[in-house]
C-alpha cells in the first residue's frame, strides 16, 4: 500500500509538467537535436529533472561534490542501484553530461526521447559493430559538444542494494574514455532505489560520493580489465560508506526533519 501511495503522489505532481515539456521540447529536440545547442537542451532536462525529484521527497546529498564538474569532458563511472540513478547525476553536474543506455530504454516513450534529446546513446551489447560506432560518435559529441558521459559498467541495477556486493563491471565500457582521451570520473551513489520501497517517510536520502578523477595520461598504459578492477574496487568501498550513512540517517529519525533545499542551489541562476 504504501509504495502505492508513493507511485500515485508521484504520478499527481510530477506528470503535468512532464507531458507539458514531452511536447514542447523533448520530442522536438529528440528528433532534431541540432536545432538547439546542447546547454539550453540540458539546461531543460536539468530543471525537469530537480522537479521530479523533488516530489520524490529525497534529500539529495553529495559529498566531494566539485569532482562531479571538471572543467572538461570526462566518462563518470559509477554503481547502479536503481533506474532514477541517471537523474541525481543530472541535478548535481552543472556541466552538460549525458548518457550510454540500453537498446530497450529507446523503446520507453518519454525516458527514449528525453535520452536522446540531450545526445544519449543506446548501446546493444550484442552487436560489436554497433558498439564500435556507438564509441566514436560519443567520441565526436565530446569534442565538439564540450559533452560528458556516464556509464554504469555493471549493466544492469542490483537487485540486493544493502549487501553492498557490486555486480560485475564490463571492461568495454572504458572504451569511449580511451578513444576520447578523456578523464575518468568514478563516484559512488546510494538510495534512489527508496521512491518506491518500504522505508518510513516523508524524506528520503539520495547521496553521491565523488571519489577519483584520473586524466589519460594517467590510465592510457593499463590494461581496461585491469582498469575496471581498479575502479570495482574503489566505488565498492564508496558504496559501503553510503550504505552505512544510509541507514544511520534512518536509525537517527532524520528523514522526519524536511531537509535543505537542494534544489533552489542546483538551479542558481549563473553556475
Amino acid at each position: 500500500m504504501r509504495k502505492i501511495l508513493k507511485l500515485l503522489r508521484l504520478v499527481l505532481l510530477s506528470l503535468p509538467r512532464v507531458i507539458f515539456e514531452y511536447f514542447q521540447w523533448i520530442l522536438p529536440y529528440s528528433r532534431h537535436p541540432e536545432k538547439a545547442p546542447i546547454e539550453k537542451r540540458y539546461a531543460k532536462a536539468r530543471s525537469l529533472v530537480v522537479f521530479i525529484l523533488r516530489n520524490m521527497h529525497f534529500d539529495l546529498r553529495a559529498e566531494e561534490e566539485g569532482i562531479l564538474n571538471v572543467d572538461k569532458p570526462c566518462l563518470f563511472v559509477a554503481n547502479h542501484v536503481s533506474a532514477i540513478d541517471p537523474l541525481t547525476l543530472i541535478a548535481l553536474s552543472k556541466r552538460p553530461v549525458s548518457f550510454i543506455a540500453k537498446k530497450e530504454a529507446k523503446k520507453m516513450i518519454v525516458v527514449g526521447r528525453f535520452i536522446r534529446a540531450i545526445d544519449g546513446l543506446f548501446l546493444d551489447r550484442s552487436d560489436a559493430f554497433q558498439a564500435v560506432k556507438l564509441f566514436r560518435q560519443a567520441k565526436a559529441n565530446m569534442e565538439q559538444e564540450n559533452l560528458s558521459y556516464a556509464i554504469f559498467p555493471e549493466g544492469t541495477r542490483t537487485k540486493e542494494p544493502y549487501s553492498g556486493k557490486l555486480l560485475p563491471f564490463h571492461a568495454g565500457s572504458l572504451k569511449i574514455a580511451y578513444m576520447a582521451k578523456a578523464p575518468i570520473v568514478t563516484y559512488a551513489q546510494f538510495g534512489s532505489f527508496h521512491v518506491l520501497d518500504k522505508k518510513p517517510g516523508p524524506w528520503h536520502i539520495v547521496s553521491i560520493l565523488g571519489l577519483k578523477t584520473r586524466e589519460y595520461d594517467e590510465y592510457n598504459a593499463v590494461k581496461s580489465v585491469d582498469l575496471i578492477n581498479k575502479l570495482q574496487e574503489e566505488i565498492q568501498v564508496g558504496a559501503q560508506k553510503l550504505i552505512d550513512a544510509d541507514n544511520a540517517y534512518y536509525d537517527s529519525k532524520e528523514n522526519k526533519k524536511r531537509p535543505h533545499k537542494w534544489w533552489k542551489d542546483a538551479l542558481k541562476k549563473g553556475d
